[in-house]
């Protein structure tokens, strides 16, 4: 497994826990071992009072699956797009940025599309503490 890894930006200090977790990530990367483990391992690391995610394929229902597992059925909030168009999935995309004080994005390096990317762009823009993966 090779994994370009961009530490968190904004708040350099590694989350104290309890904070709202979002994750996102690559379709490509459904199934994948390693993505898999990257994802326990922030759930691991952040401690959240909260998931959030997009509920795509790949990274995002992976993320969800996990949380389900650690108990978080009745605490996370999936941002599903209205419409399959960029219009919807950047609304829905803003909407993960704004819920979360934290965001861990999952890329695949060789993903055609760099939705979950753009979302961490966001997040940054409004400050909010976000972790970089490229598998």
């Amino acid at each position: 497994m090779t994994v370009y890894y961009k530490p968190a930006t904004q708040k350099a200090s590694s989350c104290p826990g309890g904070c709202v977790l979002g994750i996102v990530g690559s379709r490509i990367l459904a199934g994948r071992a390693d993505a898999d483990e990257l994802i326990r391992r922030e759930f691991e690391i952040h401690r959240p009072r909260w998931f959030v995610s997009g509920g795509a394929d790949g990274i995002d229902k992976m993320a969800e699956t996990e949380a389900d597992s650690r108990g978080y059925r009745e605490r996370k909030t999936i941002h599903l797009p209205e419409q399959r168009s960029w219009e919807y999935y950047k609304k829905r995309d803003k909407l993960i940025a704004q819920d979360s004080e934290c965001l861990v994005c999952i890329s695949g390096l060789l993903s055609r599309t760099q939705g979950a990317a753009w979302t961490a762009s966001e997040a940054e823009r409004l400050g909010k503490r976000v972790t970089r993966y490229g598998i």
